[in-house]
This record gives C-alpha cells, sequence and structure tokens, in this order.
C-alpha cells in the first residue's frame, strides 16, 4: 500500500489489484461510471481535453475517486493542483482498467481461501491447442456466460460478478458443483484480492471465446453442408 498526506492526514492507496479486494473494487467501479464523456474520450479517442472541462467536470470526478478509495472526507479543502497529482499519479492507472481490461494478469492454477486450496478449471492440450476447463459441467460454463451477461445491467459492471464466477468455476479437489454452496461461497470470494479474481475471470474468457469460435466454425460447416445437399440432393 501507498500511503500518502491529504490536508495533514495519512491515507493508504493500493499500488495494484493485489491491494484492494473484489468487493472493494465492485465499489469503485459504480464510481468510475459516472465518468465524464470527455475524459472517457481523452483515454480511449485521444481527445485533448479543454480547461473548462478539466475544472467542471474532471476535478470533481477525481475527488470521487479519491474520496472512494481513500475515505477522506474533506477533499474540498484540498488544493486543486494536488487533486490532479494524486489522481493521475496513484488513481488514473484503476480507472483505464475498470473501463477497459487490465494489460497484464497472471495465470494462476489454485488460490488459497479461509485454510482451503481453490482449484482453476483444469486445462488441457487439444489438437494443439490449450482448452481451459475443458472438464466444466453445461450449468457451470452456461451459468458463468449468463452472469457477464448480466454485468452489463449493474452498475457493479464485472467486478460485481466475478466472485460468483470464481465460486463455481473453483472448486476444491475431487468436489461436485453445488449451486447452493456457490451462492454462499461467492459472498466469501468478495474478500480475495481483485488480482485472483482477474486471474480466475479473464482465464475463462479465453475458454468461452475459444468455444464460441469453435461453435461459429461448426455453424458454418454445417450451413455449408445443408446448401450441397439442397444442391445436390441425395
Amino acid at each position: 500500500m501507498l500511503i500518502i498526506e491529504i490536508n495533514q492526514k495519512t491515507y493508504n492507496l493500493p499500488l495494484n489489484w493485489t491491494e484492494i479486494t473484489i468487493k472493494e473494487t465492485a465499489e469503485l467501479h459504480v464510481v468510475v461510471k459516472s465518468i465524464p464523456v470527455c475524459l472517457k474520450n481523452s483515454y480511449f479517442k485521444k481527445q485533448k481535453l479543454k480547461v473548462a472541462d478539466i475544472e467542471n467536470e474532471c476535478i470533481p470526478f477525481y475527488k470521487s475517486i479519491i474520496k472512494q478509495l481513500t475515505k477522506c472526507e474533506d477533499l474540498d479543502k484540498t488544493n486543486t493542483c494536488d487533486i490532479i497529482a494524486i489522481y493521475k499519479r496513484f488513481c488514473e492507472w484503476m480507472v483505464k482498467d475498470l473501463l477497459g481490461q487490465p494489460e497484464a494478469f497472471l495465470e494462476i492454477e489454485s488460490f488459497d481461501f479461509d485454510g482451503e486450496t481453490f482449484l482453476i478449471p483444469e486445462s488441457k492440450v487439444i489438437m494443439n491447442e490449450i482448452r481451459i476447463g475443458h472438464k466444466l459441467s453445461t450449468i457451470q460454463f452456461t451459468e458463468c456466460a449468463d452472469l457477464i451477461k448480466y454485468s452489463e445491467t449493474i452498475p457493479e459492471g464485472i467486478p460485481g460478478i466475478i466472485s460468483n464466477v470464481m465460486s463455481i468455476l473453483c472448486l476444491k479437489k475431487d468436489e461436485m458443483y453445488i449451486e447452493e454452496v456457490s451462492l454462499l461461497r461467492a459472498e466469501k470470494f468478495k474478500q480475495l484480492p481483485m488480482s485472483t479474481g482477474y486471474s480466475v475471470f479473464f482465464s475463462f474468457i479465453k475458454s468461452m471465446n475459444k468455444f464460441l469460435e469453435d461453435l461459429k466454425t461448426l455453424t458454418n460447416i454445417q450451413e455449408l453442408e445443408a446448401k450441397l445437399l439442397q444442391k445436390n440432393p441425395v
């Protein structure tokens, strides 16, 4: 954790995703969703900010992000230049990650929680390609896919459903998936570092994207076969 001083008081700020929990990230995401359009465009469309935009829209947003992370209640007493410096140096990376995708996440095989080890879905090499989660049940796969779609409708976004995805995918050795157990475990998993959540989530995304690619290929083949049969009936 980074220790900073604001108005002669000290506060902590996370240096990376290992220092902020899944629950805290979901709460931060709600604030990030209020980002001014001008600031978002400056990040992703490289549009230049105007002085009026900075003063009227960006500064209040910077304060809301800093307040969410530090719980500092007297930011209105803080020099504007200090607000900009704190946000730019220590907070902006989190906002950009939550609006897009972390540039890198560690691929892990397991993680420990409450003295127990939970396993990341097993990978297997099939046709010279690594398939993540090849042993997942249909219900595990579809429930995770439904959660990802649901995340688009809630202010917490992806961080708001990651603990549920983890509790569905990551089981103890030889454990069978049980929905009731998963729901209870999801609440506890919110205390895990966001770095662990990202590792599990993006591993599943890779698996799901590969599945969708294969499904699309299979559909195209079936459509081609159907057309050929229409032209050349047996």
